[in-house]
């Protein structure tokens, strides 16, 4: 799977569906992060670290199952996301309390890497009944 580029034709592919999707938030998430492009797998000739560092490139016929490596529901209504400068973004928008996700990471990935965790009121899957987070690595990919 390649990445996909956002446009606003498109955008609506970058978050899977549900009736209560706030395309609105989706679109302010974009804005604000400098998304150009979308994807909602890793190809499995790398790992989820690498995938990061390298900027979001990978290949293969299969994929990597974000959800199989690291569990539901602290993965779930997800997408990779890029930004213009190449930075991978991965958000998650689980039904799951801050607490639970904030362990989660801390057991899963290293400390290479951030979280920030939005409000209900951010997620743009469905506003006011799930948590929206983001991973990224700390420093970005080397420019």
């Amino acid at each position: 799977m390649a990445w996909t580029r956002v446009t606003k034709s498109n955008v609506k592919q970058a978050t899977p569906y549900c009736k209560n999707v706030d395309y609105s938030l989706l679109e302010d998430f974009i804005l604000k992060n400098n998304i150009v492009s979308f994807r909602k797998d890793i190809g499995y000739g790398t790992t989820v670290k690498r995938f990061f560092e390298n900027g979001g490139r990978s290949c293969g016929c299969n994929y990597l199952q974000m959800e199989s490596l690291y569990g539901h529901p602290f993965i779930d209504h997800y997408m990779f996301f890029k930004n213009r400068h190449g930075d991978v973004i991965f958000t998650s928008q689980p039904y799951a309390e801050k607490d639970y996700i904030l362990e989660q990471f801390n057991k899963y990935f290293s400390n290479e890497f951030e979280l920030e965790i939005f409000d209900t009121n951010k997620s743009w899957y469905s506003p006011g009944q799930v948590i929206l987070f983001t991973i990224r690595l700390k420093n970005g990919i080397d420019r």
